[in-house]
């Protein structure tokens, strides 16, 4: 079945580098949180059509850059550029968060709403047994009234408050990891993948040292460890095929490292 001009869109969105949601949004469809943005169009990709459409269109681009040259040593340049000059605050973050008392009513313990209907519901189970209990032994009956605390409504997210008398203001330290899916463009090229661990997830990025050491290397700029000025550079189109030549071979050294990954 042939697409339509939106999943076409979508799938140009998506090859132009785009994260999942923005190309979704891009492509023309709706979507009224940024939430149901990223599950349609995670949905959308996984469609036969959609994701053939994708590979054919990848597999296309990758035998037409490696037919040119110049193309692929522009491809890799940029890729290393994506690791030196990445930010690395886009994959994960550390945030202080109020803590469970901060906004809670007379700042007592706040429960999100489902916690809070789900204590309510437990309180009336427990309250039915009770009174049954209270009935067969011929006992009378006291109810207990439910222990709203500091009430729902706790967003996990939201600033603490300064005035907290449990964290002194200074809430709670939480460590946020991106959805690799949704990852801006300049985030990708960084991205060395997730490690879990006995303590955790571990967010594994490519050195940044490394390709900055590598672009210096390729432009001319290092020399023996050291950064010089490297005069009389010109753009590759203007070489001769010697100068093209040398500066391929110069590249391909290069190349024979593997980027190291840091944690």
């Amino acid at each position: 079945m042939a697409l339509s001009a939106r999943h076409l869109r979508f799938v140009e969105g998506i090859l132009a580098g785009k994260s999942q949601a923005d190309a979704y949004r891009a492509a023309g469809f709706k979507a009224r949180t940024q939430r149901a943005a990223e599950s349609r169009a995670s949905e959308l990709v996984r469609k036969a059509e959609v994701a053939q459409e994708l590979s054919t269109r990848r597999a296309a681009a990758v035998a037409a850059a490696m037919e040119r040259e110049q193309v692929t040593a522009d491809r890799i340049i940029a890729e290393v550029a994506k690791i030196a000059f990445g930010d690395a605050r886009s994959l994960s973050e550390y945030r202080r968060v109020n803590c469970r008392h901060c906004w809670g009513k007379d700042h007592n313990y706040q429960r999100t709403d489902g916690e809070f209907r789900g204590a309510q519901e437990q309180h009336v189970e427990h309250e039915a047994d009770r009174k049954a209990h209270a009935a067969i032994c011929g006992e009378k009956f006291e109810p207990k009234p439910f222990k709203v605390l500091g009430g729902p409504g706790f967003d996990c997210t939201r600033a603490p408050n300064p005035d907290c008398p449990e964290c002194k203001g200074e809430g709670e330290g939480k460590v946020r990891v991106a959805d690799t899916r949704q990852l801006p463009p300049d985030a990708v090229g960084i991205f060395a993948g997730v490690k879990r661990t006995k303590d955790g997830l571990e967010v594994k990025t490519y050195s940044k040292e490394w390709a900055l050491d590598f672009l210096g290397k390729y432009k001319g700029l290092v020399k023996g460890g050291d950064l010089h000025v490297h005069l009389g550079e010109k753009p590759v189109a203007e070489m001769t095929p010697e100068e093209r030549a040398r500066r391929k071979a110069e590249l391909q050294a290069l190349l024979k490292s593997k980027p190291p990954e840091k944690p």
